[in-house]
C-alpha cells in the first residue's frame, strides 16, 4: 500500500468513499475523514507540525519514541545530579502487586549503569540512580515500556493526574463488575436451585446464556488489567499475581462455556466473582495507598508550581517552578510561598517558617538573607536570586528522603517479596497437579481453580510495604 492510500494524520487506509482532500501550504493532502483534516490543521496551526516528521522518521520503536521525548529540555530538568551519579524519579502506571515491584527493580538493574532502583508502591514512584555516561532516561523508560509499564517524569501535578486516572479507571471497572455480578448471582441461584430440584432443559440453557452474557464484560473489561498483566508476565517469563487471577477466571469461564454446550453445570459466577472481589480489594488498597502518600503530598504542595520570574529587561513572566535554575531572579509578593530556595537581593519581609522549621513566630528576612522553599512571605514584596532548582530545594529534598524511607525495604519486606515471587510458579504447579490427580472427576477443574484463587499471596506481598508507607507518611505529616 502506497503512502497515497494512507491518511496523513492517522496513517490508516483511506476508504475511497471517505476520501477528503485539502490543500494546505501548497500541498494536496489526503485524509480519511473531516476529523483528521481538522486535527491536522489544529496541530500545524499551533506550530507543532514536527509531530508528523517525528511520526514518519522515528517510526516508532519505543526506544526511539522515548529518546525523542527525553531530548526535550523540559524533561531533562527531571534528571538531577547527586555527586558522581544522576538521579531521576518516574511515575509508572501499571504497578499492581509485589511482583510488579520485584520485576521493575530487577529489570532496571539489568541495564548497564544502573546504580540503584527503588519502587514506592504507595505513589507508583520509581527512584533511579544511574551513570549517565552508560545509560540514560530513554533507555530506562524503554526498558519499563517493553514489559508493559508506562513511565512519566515525576512531578506533583503528574502524581495527582496519575492517581486520579487510576482511581477513576478502578471505580469504573469495579462498578461494572459489581453491577453485573449481582445479576449473575441471580441467574446462578436459579440454576443451583434447578440442579437440586429439577429444571426444564430449555429454561436451564436460557439462564446459562444470560449468565454467560453478563459474565463476559466482567472477565474481559473489568478483568482486563489482570489479563494484560498476565500476558506481560508470560511474555517476559516472570510470573506475577495477575497470572494466578487470570488463570483462575479464564479457566472457570472457558470451562463454563464448554459445559453449557454439553448440558453440564456451569460456574460463570466463579469467574465473575473472582474479578469482582479482587477489584474490591484493589479499591480498598488504593485508598490506603492514597492516605499513606498524603504526608509526602502535603510537603510537595508547600512549594507553588508557578513562579514570577524577573527577566533581564525587568519585565515579569510566569513560569513553571521546575524551569528555574540557580542564578534566575524571581519576585515573591506578600501572601505567597517561596517556590524554591534563594537569597534576597531586593526588599525585606517577615517570613512564616512554621511549616519547615516549626518556628511559631515570623522571622525578619532582609537583603542577603536566605529563604527556604515552602515558607510563607508575610509582609513585603521581595526579589530573590534562585540558589537551587526546584528538584533540589529544601522541600524537595525532605520529600525525597521520606520517599526513600518508604521505598527502602525492611528485612522482613525483602523476605516477603522473595516468598511471593517464588510462590506463584509453585501455586501453578500445585494447581496443575491437583487437576491431574482429580482428572476424570466432574469437579477436577474446579479443584484446580480453587487452588489458584485461594493461594494468591496478595496479603503477603502488600501488607509489609503498606505498613512502612503508612508509618513514614504519618511521620511526614508530623514534621
Amino acid at each position: 500500500m502506497s503512502d497515497k492510500d494512507l491518511c496523513v494524520h492517522c496513517d490508516l487506509p483511506i476508504p475511497p468513499a471517505d476520501l477528503v482532500v485539502d490543500e494546505i501550504e501548497g500541498q494536496q493532502l489526503r485524509f480519511c475523514c473531516h476529523g483528521c483534516r481538522g486535527a491536522y490543521r489544529i496541530i500545524c496551526g499551533a506550530g507543532l507540525g514536527s509531530f508528523y516528521q517525528r511520526k514518519d522518521r522515528e517510526s516508532g520503536t519505543l526506544k526511539e519514541a522515548f529518546a525523542a521525548r527525553f531530548e526535550d529540555d523540559y524533561l531533562q530538568r527531571f534528571v538531577r545530579q547527586q555527586g558522581d551519579c544522576s538521579e531521576i524519579s518516574l511515575i509508572v502506571d501499571g504497578i499492581r502487586c509485589a511482583s510488579c515491584i520485584w520485576l521493575i527493580e530487577h529489570l532496571l538493574k539489568q541495564l548497564p549503569g544502573i546504580l540503584a532502583a527503588r519502587v514506592n508502591f504507595a505513589t507508583h514512584r520509581v527512584l533511579i540512580r544511574f551513570d549517565q555516561n552508560r545509560t540514560g532516561p530513554a533507555e530506562i523508560s524503554t526498558k519499563l515500556a517493553d514489559v508493559g509499564y508506562l513511565p512519566r517524569p515525576f512531578s506533583v501535578d503528574e502524581l495527582h493526574r496519575s492517581a486520579e486516572k487510576e482511581r477513576r479507571s478502578l471505580m469504573y471497572r469495579f462498578g461494572t463488575a459489581a453491577f453485573l455480578s449481582m445479576q449473575l448471582m441471580g441467574f446462578s441461584l436459579a440454576l443451583y436451585g434447578g440442579y437440586f430440584q429439577g429444571i426444564d432443559p430449555f429454561t436451564r440453557l436460557l439462564l446459562q446464556i444470560f449468565a454467560a452474557v453478563v459474565t463476559t464484560p466482567v472477565v474481559f473489561y473489568s478483568g482486563y488489567p489482570f489479563l494484560q498483566g498476565a500476558w506481560y508476565s508470560l511474555r517476559n517469563r516472570m510470573p506475577n499475581m495477575d497470572l494466578l487471577i487470570a488463570l483462575g477466571s479464564l479457566s472457570a469461564y472457558g470451562y463454563s462455556l464448554y459445559a453449557m454446550t454439553v448440558g453440564e453445570e456451569v460456574y460463570f459466577d466463579t469467574a465473575g466473582m473472582i474479578i469482582t472481589l479482587i477489584l474490591a480489594g484493589r479499591l480498598f488498597e488504593s485508598g490506603a495507598r492514597r492516605k499513606a502518600s498524603d504526608g509526602v503530598d502535603k510537603l510537595l504542595q508547600l512549594a507553588p508550581a508557578r513562579a514570577r520570574q524577573v527577566l533581564p529587561d525587568a519585565s515579569l513572566a510566569t513560569v513553571d517552578s521546575n524551569q528555574l535554575t540557580p542564578g534566575d531572579m524571581i519576585r515573591v509578593q506578600a501572601g505567597e510561598r517561596f517556590p524554591t530556595d534563594g537569597s534576597i537581593v531586593a526588599g525585606s519581609t517577615e517570613v512564616d517558617e512554621a511549616a519547615v522549621t516549626g518556628e511559631p513566630l515570623p522571622v525578619l528576612r532582609e537583603q542577603g538573607s536566605k529563604v527556604t522553599s515552602g515558607t510563607l512571605n508575610l509582609t513585603g514584596t521581595i526579589d530573590i536570586e534562585v540558589t537551587a532548582a526546584a528538584a533540589d530545594s529544601f522541600v524537595a529534598r525532605v520529600a525525597n528522603m521520606v520517599e526513600q524511607a518508604q521505598a527502602r525495604k525492611a528485612p522482613v519486606q525483602g523476605l516477603a517479596d522473595r516468598v511471593a515471587t517464588l510462590f506463584i510458579p509453585f501455586v501453578i504447579l500445585v494447581a496443575l497437579a491437583t487437576f491431574i490427580y482429580w482428572y476424570g472427576h466432574p469437579n477436577a477443574l474446579m479443584h484446580a481453580i480453587t487452588v489458584l484463587v485461594v493461594a494468591c499471596p496478595c496479603a503477603l506481598g502488600l501488607a509489609t510495604p503498606t505498613a512502612v508507607m503508612v508509618a513514614t507518611g504519618r511521620a511526614a505529616e508530623s514534621g
